[in-house]
């Protein structure tokens, strides 16, 4: 900026002007030089300030990422927390973090960073890095949870009532847990102009094959009923199962290309000990059904297990599925995926395998992570 004034100022003074307008364009000129300094270390100082406010938020949604994870010892915490600042301040380049840390400090996780701002006019003001702080107590401080039932018609009565019925328990249980406040609207409260013409919110990409193949429209019912809920609960966390794995990364893609404030907390699936994932579905197994579902996640483990050794990935899902008929089980899809649900390439490292099949009248989901080989 300086050094194209002083050119425009010397070309002025070397055309010999002397008229009035001439004088004061080389007074203003002059008055620029003089004050250059002054405001690009004003500008500077802006810079810093924003940067500090990138760093703030950068660590708070780290320390917040750490606190809500499941780690337990002060190592886990710190690496869930350092990998996550890496992550937001990755965002905006022309800065170096200098120091980091996260501490388990009680119920609380105690987060400092250091970062030395992106300079814009060095010479003209002495930068000092930017610092800043966070705590973040693990428990949360309110939880609120909404239950809806899918009233839509696309249930059979039977499994509706079932729900109605599993949703008071759960109501119950919340109450004995400490919720604060459970939001059960009723369908005129959802939709109160009733389904025909309702807005719907459809994820795109994410949302197609595997189960939205097998169930056509099914997410975008997904999305929609979860962003109305988004927008009349106002969570700060929301938490999803990693078993249907699938709907999460839906809700995830959702949050992020709607950039709603929101936290997408994925849980470990539960399982029960034979290896077969929690589920409302299981209650309609008869005890045989029982028994042999608990091989679905076997089966993926075997799969998995060829894998990480380097099997041919076609050879071993189709392996894999004439395995799943054998033991009784009427495959929708068995598919390797990267962690993304984009397909696998040959740089592919982080993969999924994930599985919908039928046993009986029954429909079962489950997946599996797997690390392919390089």
């Amino acid at each position: 900026m300086r050094t194209s004034i002083l050119k425009g100022l010397t070309a002025r003074l070397k055309s010999g002007a002397r008229d009035e307008s001439g004088a004061a364009a080389i007074i203003f000129a002059v008055a620029l030089v003089l004050l250059a300094p002054l405001t690009l270390g004003v500008f500077d100082l802006y810079i810093a300030a924003n940067q500090k406010q990138k760093l703030q938020d950068a660590l708070d949604a780290a320390a917040l990422y750490a606190a809500r994870s499941s780690a337990q010892t002060q190592k886990e915490i710190n690496e869930i927390g350092q990998r996550a600042l890496q992550a937001n301040l990755s965002s905006f380049p022309g800065s170096a973090l200098i120091t980091s840390s996260f501490v388990l400090d009680g119920p609380k996780v105690v987060g400092s960073a250091e970062m030395t701002p992106m300079a814009v006019s060095a010479g003209f003001f002495e930068h000092s890095n930017v610092t800043a702080g966070a705590e973040v107590l693990r428990a949360m401080d309110r939880l609120e949870v909404a239950l809806v039932l899918d009233n839509t018609g696309s249930m059979s009565g039977t499994k509706l009532s079932t729900l109605k019925t599993a949703a008071k328990d759960l109501v119950d249980k919340l109450e004995a847990a400490g919720c604060n406040m459970v939001f059960t609207p009723t369908p005129a409260t959802m939709y109160p102009d009733g389904l025909d013409g309702q807005t719907l919110v459809r994820v795109p990409e994410v949302s197609e094959g595997l189960c939205g193949g097998a169930r056509p429209g099914h997410f975008d019912g997904v999305s929609t009923v979860v962003s109305m809920l988004f927008h009349i609960v106002q969570p700060d966390v929301a938490c999803f199962g990693e078993k249907d794995y699938q709907q999460l990364a839906v809700i995830r893609r959702m949050v992020s290309d709607m950039h709603m404030p929101i936290e997408i907390v994925g849980v470990p699936t539960v399982r029960e000990p034979s290896g077969l994932a929690l589920s409302s579905r299981n209650g309609y197994l008869s005890e045989a059904e029982h028994a042999t579902a608990a091989e679905l996640q076997a089966t993926l483990v075997t799969l998995a297990r060829s894998l990480e050794a380097g099997a041919d990935i076609d050879a071993t899902l189709a392996e894999g599925r004439v395995q799943l008929a054998s033991q009784g089980f009427a495959p929708d899809y068995l598919e390797l995926r990267a962690r993304d649900l984009g397909a696998v390439t040959a740089t592919t490292r982080d993969a999924i395998l994930l599985v919908a099949a039928h046993l009986g009248a029954t429909r079962l989901i489950d997946n599996l992570t797997v690390t392919l080989p390089r």
